[in-house]
């Protein structure tokens, strides 16, 4: 174990801002790592699974194909437990665009359905904190299920109360444009609703009712604040960053992040580059990627047979114009804002893996292990690893399900 982790660390000393590691500090951090349960909130491995070609049995490589999990590299990174994400992209706000959502739900539904039952030496279908306990003692990985974008639930209220009996047990109520449901912090038009809609309201009062957590990762600040007010369980951001550290419109800004956690919920950092710090690319990559769309417009929804040809093409540009990522040590700078403003009992962790996430040390899963490396040469304690690593997020969804069971409707 310590020989995977010091080599995996040894390959970014310089991001780690050392120039020989210190192997006393990298054994500490190891068996810490193994000891504490850990849990990445926010996983969109399933949109690369549903789009065939891809066997999550098999180790893949960041570096060749852009993936970023699959169960070798879980095992290796020791990622005790993932929310495995349903998501989906905004379309329009009338029937027709609702129903195509869906159908996307269901296909990614399955998809995470089919992973615990044909792998079920490795996965536990997981639901509430005692499941992940014991997928734990059984050496599986617990996998839960998250949606974000409310979108596919159309006007049918009654939807929710479905994909939570399928499993779902955070719903993120909108994404980079507006919905029928919220607006989001990221929409170039601008407000629809000025924060939650009518129906959004419904939307979080039945989340309420369930027991299921509500998600405000990618709404708007006036949306955040409508949740805020309305909901009577804590919240969640399944992956968000802080405002103060980046001014990003998808981050929290410091009333946020404080009335969250005077909420009872917690914020899990997002390690998703762009959103961490400012990064030009250059601008080279940035034409020959326009042209590959040009050419193949959104290709990675193509069947896997049509795929071959701008997969290696992308590949291409990969190699010869790496993208800039952010750096492990700006993901530490989001973490430690947080803790300071609102306490380790309020911050966790996202990396957006096979979303766009992954920063320079940590770009896949397997290197999850040098998170807590930095976490300890910062100072963190066992005790606050354990916590920022899957304790508080646990805890939040154990308060939200026991408000389900106290309301009689589990």
């Amino acid at each position: 174990m310590i020989a995977v982790l010091l080599g995996t660390v040894l390959i970014g000393t310089t991001v780690l801002g050392q120039d020989a590691v210190d192997l006393e500090l990298v054994e500490r951090a190891g068996d810490i790592h193994e000891r504490v349960f850990t849990i990445d909130s926010h996983v969109d491995t399933p949109t690369r699974m549903v789009r065939g070609g891809f066997d999550i049995a098999q180790r893949h490589s960041y570096a060749k194909d852009g993936s970023q999990v699959d169960i070798p590299r879980l095992r290796e990174g020791q990622l005790d437990a993932a929310f495995f994400v349903v998501f989906l992209p905004q379309g329009e706000l009338e029937s027709q665009g609702y129903k195509l959502a869906r159908e996307k739900a269901d296909l990614l539904f399955d998809a995470i359905a089919s992973l615990t039952i044909h792998h079920s030496d490795d996965f536990l279908f997981s639901v509430t904190s005692r499941d992940a306990s014991l997928a734990q003692s059984a050496g599986k990985i617990a996998a839960f299920v998250g949606i974000e974008n409310a979108y596919p639930l159309g006007d049918e209220i009654e939807l929710l109360s479905e994909y939570y009996r399928r499993g779902a047990r955070y719903i993120g109520l909108t994404h980079f444009a507006n919905n029928q449901i919220a607006d989001s912090s990221t929409d170039p038009s601008g407000p629809m609703w000025n924060g939650v809609s009518p129906f959004g309201m419904e939307v979080i009062a039945e989340a309420n009712r369930l027991g299921m957590l509500v998600d405000v990762s990618h709404a708007s600040d006036a949306a955040f604040w409508d949740v805020m007010e309305a909901s009577r369980s804590p919240v969640i951001a399944s992956h968000s960053g802080v405002y103060s550290v980046y001014p990003h419109p998808r981050n929290m800004k410091d009333d946020m992040l404080i009335a969250l956690a005077q909420n009872g919920g917690v914020v899990q950092i997002n390690g998703y580059s762009a959103y961490l710090r400012s990064l030009s690319q250059d601008p080279r990559r940035t034409n020959a990627l326009a042209s590959l769309r040009d050419q193949y417009g959104s290709w990675r929804n193509l069947p896997a047979s049509q795929r071959v040809e701008p997969e290696r093409i992308s590949q291409e540009i990969n190699v010869r114009y790496p993208k800039k990522l952010a750096y492990l040590t700006d993901l530490l700078d989001h973490i430690d804002y947080a803790v300071d403003l609102v306490g380790i009992d309020h911050v966790g962790i996202s990396m957006d893996f096979d979303g766009g996430g992954g920063v320079d040390g940590l770009s896949e899963v397997s290197d999850m292990q040098n998170l807590t490396v930095e976490l300890v040469r910062r100072g963190y304690s066992e005790e606050d690893i354990g916590k920022f690593w899957g304790l508080n997020l646990l805890r939040v969804l154990d308060q939200v399900q026991a408000t389900q069971v106290v309301s009689g409707t589990e």
